[in-house]
């Protein structure tokens, strides 16, 4: 896409000069039972720790995002800052705004204008900009306002190849040419995009399903978009993690709390899953995963275990007593009978609806990540 420079000049304010913004994006959540830990190399970075013994169903942090993003599909429907869905529409204090954002609230209107929009709402042109890229000049405007970039969160960029580096900086070349650029604010939004890809997550909710036979899936669960937090972003992966993210505070759906699914030994490493599970997919699979999204080899637990001590012979056959299946395979070989996965589907939801009303009887509006 082309632009007139002359006419994007025109519409350049001074609050372009500095790109400071004024609001915090987050408040200071503090860590409770478990501490930080800064050894681990890239691609790992730093990780956490327990401080002493923790018990299971303990809170080690509730956190609101450093930036966020909703999903274009949501946009008609829930608010762009906080992600609630919109029972009275506020749009944009610009009259002339053609970004077609909708807001719960005039505080969300507000907080959305000063961690974002406030510096892109003169040019509807920069709304076809890759969203990696808007989600980045968030982080952006924020990192400028407090640090030298998001701090703590690693970027695996030295881990990415040339033509990924080439792909980050292609994307943002229109944004340089429309508010001058310089080439360390072109640097910051390449390195920007690079954490946001090993440290976002997915900001999910649940929401009523009709069930197809009895109540079996009564549940689905809708992503929303996305956040990168300050801290619970520090977390690492295991694919059979101690730990999960909840979201879905009735004020907040953005907020995240990390709750413990197991008792915490003093020094363990508290880990969540980025998605990989070992009871839901094999291990080759796990690790390629993990290898092509976030620039890392996973060393859990369970995927230093043996093979016979993976998922792959978790599954018992529906049928017979001594049937045992791995994943997706078509028949058990005691009983010859074809496996039905979309059974083991819904008892694997019906499970961790359970688990999860069980653990965390409080929280209305939650997910794994």
């Amino acid at each position: 896409m082309s632009f007139h420079s002359t006419s994007i000049d025109r519409r350049l304010t001074p609050s372009h000069i500095s790109f400071i913004s004024y609001k915090q994006a987050v408040e200071d959540s503090q860590w409770n039972e478990v501490t930080v830990k800064d050894s681990h190399p890239q691609p790992t970075g730093n990780y956490i720790v327990a401080a002493h013994n923790i018990k299971r169903n303990t809170t080690v942090i509730t956190e609101n995002p450093f930036i966020r993003q909703l999903n274009v599909e949501h946009q008609k429907t829930h608010c762009q800052y906080c992600f609630k869905k919109i029972q009275r529409k506020v749009v944009c204090r610009n009259s002339e705004c053609n970004w077609s954002l909708l807001y719960c609230s005039s505080p969300c209107e507000n907080s959305y204008w000063l961690t974002g929009h406030k510096w892109l709402c003169r040019f509807p042109e920069l709304s076809s900009l890759h969203r990696d890229v808007l989600l980045a000049f968030q982080g952006y405007i924020q990192c400028r306002t407090l640090y030298s970039g998001i701090p703590d969160l690693v970027s695996n960029i030295n881990m990415h190849n040339d033509l990924q580096i080439q792909e980050y900086k292609d994307r943002i070349g229109i944004l340089t040419h429309a508010f001058h650029l310089s080439s360390s604010d072109i640097d910051t939004l390449i390195n920007i995009q690079a954490q946001i890809r090993c440290n976002s997550f997915a900001v999910k909710q649940s929401q009523l399903n009709n069930a197809t036979s009895n109540v079996l899936v009564s549940h689905e669960y809708v992503n929303r978009g996305r956040a990168v937090y300050l801290k619970a972003s520090l977390i690492n992966h295991s694919c059979s993690p101690n730990a999960i993210a909840l979201f879905g505070d009735h004020d907040n759906p953005t907020t995240v709390s990390i709750k413990t699914i197991d008792p915490i030994l003093l020094n363990e490493e508290v880990c969540i899953s980025y998605g990989p599970l070992a009871t839901q997919h094999a291990r080759k699979e796990r690790k390629e995963k993990l290898q092509n999204n976030y620039f890392f080899d996973c060393s859990c637990s369970a995927c230093q275990q043996s093979k016979k001590d993976t998922f792959e012979t978790v599954y018992k056959c529906q049928y017979c007593e001594t049937g045992q299946l791995y994943k997706e395979q078509e028949r058990c070989a005691s009983c010859q009978k074809k496996a039905d996965w979309n059974y083991y589907s819904k008892v694997f939801i019906v499970f961790i609806i359970g688990l999860r009303r069980y653990l965390f009887p409080s929280v209305d509006r939650s997910t794994i990540r």
